[in-house]
């Protein structure tokens, strides 16, 4: 078993979309002093999932914005929560993606922090899970 098509197809969509900017280091970031706001390539598929009801959306004072439980219980900054991955149909809160020219398979958080890939190369390794 794998991601859900539907749920892989539309984040595939929603990275080339252009209507998220890219940001560093935090799911989603609102208001930012020292980097642009935006979103992980993680905080765009947390995104739909809000769309869809299954996490709410948790801003915080230092202008990130976290995702979460409906209740407030727990709130993921950096990676996907719980529910998203279970939605999703992941095994993993942050799935790793061989990209070319690598040696090994990396987790997209590495590859949008860490490598600072644009989201249409994002999208792509996207549609390999």
């Amino acid at each position: 078993m794998g991601m859900v098509e539907a749920i892989r197809d539309e984040w595939e969509r929603d990275l080339r979309s252009k209507r998220y900017p890219q940001t560093h280091g935090t799911l989603h970031r609102a208001v930012a002093r020292y980097t642009a706001p935006g979103f992980c390539c993680l905080g765009v598929l947390c995104e739909q999932a809000v769309r869809a009801g299954i996490v709410v959306r948790v801003p915080c004072d230092d202008g990130r914005v976290g995702y979460g439980d409906p209740d407030g219980a727990h709130i993921w900054w950096g990676t996907l929560p719980y529910a998203v991955q279970e939605w999703a149909g992941l095994t993993s809160d942050d799935p790793k993606v061989t990209v070319p020219g690598m040696d090994r398979a990396l987790p997209l958080s590495r590859c949008n922090d860490g490598l600072r890939l644009p989201f249409d190369v994002i999208a792509d390794l996207v549609r390999t899970l």
